[in-house]
């Protein structure tokens, strides 16, 4: 094989480059960056024929290198604990929705609630030049994220309660929900009202969720029944089955259930306490009312339709890559928090407590 006829395979088997476009459209090297940018006017039949060209050749444009001659390379990196946990998944729908609309390209990274982990995410991301970073959960501790961010980049917090973080957050205030809830089924007739979850020192939400039920009942003057809490002390790693364990295991002890209903730190935890008490024979909502946290498609596929606690978590996403967004273009960051409101939804696990009377 001759030297020309090597060079036409090498050629036909590397990628067009955008020198290669310049010397076919017979114009500048600059003249293509501007017809491709819109940045500066080129004549339309010049900027046609450059078009006409790309597209002939598949042309594909080295994003990273014109990204960063421009300072900006419209990548955000989000970094979340566990992608398979649906609470974040939803949250990330959110966040997607929000990022394609104003063409930026996400690079999500799982922690798995690990601090070292998530400074090695944070430093990775560092050098591929990411606009921002959006954390959704995760540990109380930033101190770690703050010393990682050495570009000092824009960040925006989503359900995760850091207090005097500096960052933008995305919250709902866990607390005055399970308040409500404990207000919700005091309202059916309820007293004798249980609560089942697990209680981490690093996970706010936990603690503030817990908080609220002992708040609850306190305001309505009812002393907590300890025989009636179910608390796994860390982070639950499979709560459905966690839950069922637990409460299975309460039923066996126990000849009959001494509360009338039971609040769940989340949805998940709630369908295994119901599985846990419909195998033992017990009727829900007839023997017991349940309600859930979190309101997951999952939730209203139960038997009975599992009553709930609605987060717009979509919403709370779609919030946060707009701040995140908005503080990448104007250089400012609002430090602002942002609380999104819960809904309680009554459906069959649920009822109204039927007082029984004997002769």
């Amino acid at each position: 094989m001759d030297k020309d006829s090597k060079n036409k395979s090498k050629n036909k088997n590397s990628p067009v480059t955008i020198k290669d476009i310049a010397r076919m459209a017979g114009v500048s090297i600059t003249t293509v960056s501007h017809a491709l940018s819109g940045e500066r006017y080129v004549k339309e039949e010049t900027r046609q024929k450059i078009l006409k060209i790309i597209k002939d050749n598949n042309y594909k444009p080295n994003i990273i290198a014109r990204s960063l001659s421009k300072k900006t390379t419209r990548i955000l990196g989000v970094i979340l604990p566990d992608i398979n946990n649906y609470i974040y998944t939803k949250i990330l729908k959110g966040i997607e929705e929000e990022t394609a609309r104003e063409d930026y390209i996400l690079i999500i990274s799982s922690t798995y609630f690990d601090d070292n982990v998530e400074t090695n995410q944070i430093e990775r991301l560092n050098t591929l030049f990411v606009d921002g970073l959006l954390f959704i959960g995760g540990t109380k501790d930033i101190k770690h994220i703050i010393k990682a961010n050495v570009r000092d980049l824009p960040v925006v917090l989503v359900r995760r309660p850091v207090e005097d973080s500096g960052y933008p957050k995305i919250l709902v205030d866990n607390k005055k929900a399970i308040i409500e809830a404990v207000n919700f089924l005091l309202d059916l007739g309820h007293e004798k009202i249980g609560y089942i979850g697990g209680v981490d020192d690093q996970d706010k939400i936990s603690i503030d969720k817990y908080n609220g039920y002992i708040k609850g009942l306190e305001n309505n003057k009812i002393r907590p029944d300890s025989k009636n809490i179910f608390l796994k002390k860390g982070i639950m790693q499979d709560s459905h089955k966690e839950s069922y364990d637990m409460i299975n295991n309460y039923l066996k002890t126990n000849n009959k259930i001494d509360m009338t209903a039971l609040i769940c730190k989340t949805d998940y935890i709630a369908l295994g306490a119901l599985d846990a008490f419909q195998r033992n024979n017990l009727v829900i909502p007839g023997d017991l009312s349940i309600l859930g946290f979190g309101n997951l498609d999952i939730s209203e596929h139960s038997n009975p339709k599992l009553s709930t606690i609605s987060i717009p978590f979509e919403q709370m996403g779609n919030t946060a890559a707009k701040i995140l967004i908005e503080s990448i273009t104007n250089k400012k960051v609002k430090k602002e928090t942002i609380l999104f409101d819960t809904t309680i939804l009554q459906r069959k696990s649920t009822q109204k407590l039927r007082m029984s009377f004997k002769s």
